[in-house]
Parts: structure tokens; sequence; C-alpha cells
């Protein structure tokens, strides 16, 4: 490929790459939605009974 036709190329995919960003971010904002009871809970429960290892790590 020509430099030229390159350069191209490579300025359209850094056009991109806010918008595969942002949809990210959205993505991301609609799975904390979804999980956010279920994370309140199971935070709950950490702080009320531990976790499964906390009985035998050393540290």
């Amino acid at each position: 490929m020509p430099s030229k036709e390159l350069e191209t190329v490579k300025n359209s995919q850094d056009l991109t790459q806010p918008s595969v960003q942002i949809a990210n971010l959205e993505t991301s904002a609609e799975w904390l939605d979804h999980n956010r009871i279920a994370i309140a809970e199971y935070n709950q429960f950490v702080e009320e009974q531990g976790t499964f290892s906390d009985s035998i790590r050393s540290f």
C-alpha cells in the first residue's frame, strides 16, 4: 500500500478510536446499572461473613 493511502487509513482509525471509547463507557455504565444491586448485596455479605479464604490466609 502506498504511504499516502496508509496514512489515510491510519488517520481514519484515529478518528474512530474516541467512538469506540465512548461505546465502551456506555457498555460499562449499562453493566454497572444492571448489576448494582447484586454488587451491593455481595459487598454486604463479605462485610458480614468475610471471604472464603479469610480463615486460611496469613497476611
